[in-house]
């Protein structure tokens, strides 16, 4: 009976042993794939690392959207008379006086925009040729159309003349082939011989409602030229009015 039961308990103690082997094994090998798994996890090649870091810096540019064409403001058409006061004819005159200099002419032009605000059949305007009454000036009258570019780039104007050795300081007259209807225009001054000296006399720092004044096609809104008159075939109350921009 004793034998026997010494049997058993060296039996059971075998078992255990190999039970407990068993687990340390099994521990084992969870504890590797357990690393293996963190490794396999954590480890990145160096070339996707770079990769990666310059993915993260990329930015997308918003298109940038190009600010749209300024378009000038024209004026609106319609009457700016005021009223005919009288069916007479009368000579408007679109200036002030005032201390002046002499603009001379060069090759490129001198221009006007101005508003008549009734029918027309002439302009005057006043120019020097240095008082030796040599020199040749050209007007030429334009209706204004949107910008100055468009203005004097149309194929013809509609009145023309030109002046040769006139007086000096005289009042040239354009007059017009027919009445001409209210509106916008442009009178343009050109000389073939800028060595000649001629043109006009504007006021500096004394801007009028009535001119837009355009040296070498640049506009100039400080100044105003002298002596520059409207030959209406009525008198309207106003004697100019509203300008478009000028550009």
């Amino acid at each position: 009976m004793k034998k026997r039961n010494r049997c058993i308990v060296l039996m059971l103690s075998v078992l255990m042993f190999i039970v407990c082997a068993l687990s340390a094994c099994s521990s084992g090998n969870n504890n590797e794939q357990e690393h293996a798994a963190t490794d396999i996890a954590t480890e990145v090649p160096a070339a996707e690392t770079a990769e990666i870091a310059t993915m993260a810096v990329i930015t997308v540019t918003p298109e940038i959207t190009a600010a749209p064409t300024a378009v000038p403001e024209p004026t609106v058409k319609g009457d700016h008379s005021g009223g005919i006061v009288s069916e007479d004819p009368v000579n408007a005159s679109l200036f002030v006086t005032g201390s002046h200099m002499a603009y001379i002419m060069t090759e490129y032009p001198l221009a006007i925009q101005f508003y008549a605000t009734t029918t027309f059949d002439g302009l005057k305007l006043s120019c020097h040729n240095g008082n030796n009454n040599i020199g040749t000036v050209v007007f030429s009258l334009y209706e204004w159309t949107n910008t100055y570019e468009e203005t004097v780039a149309q194929e013809a104007p509609l009145e023309t003349a030109t002046f040769v050795d006139y007086t000096d300081n005289d009042s040239l007259y354009l007059k017009f082939s027919q009445v001409r209807e209210d509106g916008e225009y442009l009178l343009v001054v050109t000389t073939p011989d800028p060595a000649e000296g001629v043109g006009v006399w504007y006021l500096p720092d004394t801007p009028h409602d009535a001119q837009h004044v355009f040296f070498e096609d640049v506009y100039n809104d400080f100044v105003s030229v002298e002596y520059f008159i409207l030959c209406y075939t009525k008198t309207p109350k106003n004697l100019y009015g509203p300008l478009s921009q000028a550009w």
